[in-house]
């Protein structure tokens, strides 16, 4: 008889597993990669040889591994927001898999060849979300991205995805972050697709904390409607108790 095949792993999976190998290992002193200056000028066959030092010889891309060992030389975790950042600039396809020609196109704009520089550049690569324009832009990319560690063809995120990613992208960004995500727990809604996505960022930006001014009129999705009307009750609810 045949040996059943081993189900492949997602990339989600395997950087998760990758992150809980990289826990588990007994600590040791982190040894950070500052290698290479900060003030010298950009060279594409440096660039290409710090590609390769993380890239996985196999399929000469670099791997979950390889990014959670980038992570550790720029003193960042693997969820910061400048990773996502990152990977935005790089247009990545695959979460968990970036491609030469992805990082070149990144690091040729940032004019990074080596980790010092990134490593100078990561505080600057933060703020860009400070810009409204580019907060909408990385935010949308974030669903394409997460959604690429997904089964092919599907067209929404689960709940606890949605909840990483917008606290990684929206994170001391909306005051009302916290009570979405618990709301989202306790709603019956299985996924979130691209519309709902949107829709969250457009309620972040535009509805006071305290969710006052939301007007029911206006064309929000009915998720956002839930939200509020479960906001209310459990603020009333608090309110009583107090």
């Amino acid at each position: 008889s045949t040996m059943p095949r081993a189900k492949r792993k997602t990339a989600k999976a395997t950087a998760e597993e990758a992150g809980s190998k990289a826990k588990d290992k007994k600590v040791r002193p982190v040894v950070v990669n500052r290698k290479g200056s900060t003030t010298s000028k950009f060279s594409s066959k440096k660039c290409k040889a710090w590609f390769e030092s993380y890239s996985d010889p196999d399929s000469s891309h670099i791997e979950p591994e390889g990014t959670i060992r980038l992570c550790e030389d720029i003193e960042v975790l693997p969820e910061d927001v400048v990773m996502l950042i990152l990977a935005y600039h790089m247009k990545c396809e695959k979460m968990g898999t970036i491609t030469w020609p992805e990082w070149e196109r990144c690091m040729t704009e940032l004019q990074c060849d080596n980790t010092a520089k990134l490593a100078l550049k990561a505080p600057r690569l933060r703020t860009q979300l400070d810009d409204p324009q580019t907060l909408r832009s990385v935010y949308r990319y974030a669903f394409t991205f997460s959604l690429s560690a997904e089964d092919p063809g599907r067209k929404t995120l689960d709940k606890n995805t949605v909840k990483m990613m917008l606290t990684v992208v929206l994170d001391g960004k909306w005051a009302a972050l916290n009570d979405f995500c618990k709301f989202l727990d306790s709603a019956t809604v299985r996924g979130i697709n691209r519309d709902q996505w949107d829709n969250i960022l457009e309620f972040s930006r535009s509805v006071h904390a305290d969710l006052s001014n939301y007007d029911e009129n206006s064309a929000w999705p009915v998720l956002m409607d839930e939200f509020v009307a479960w906001f209310r009750e459990n603020k009333g609810k608090q309110a009583m108790e107090a």
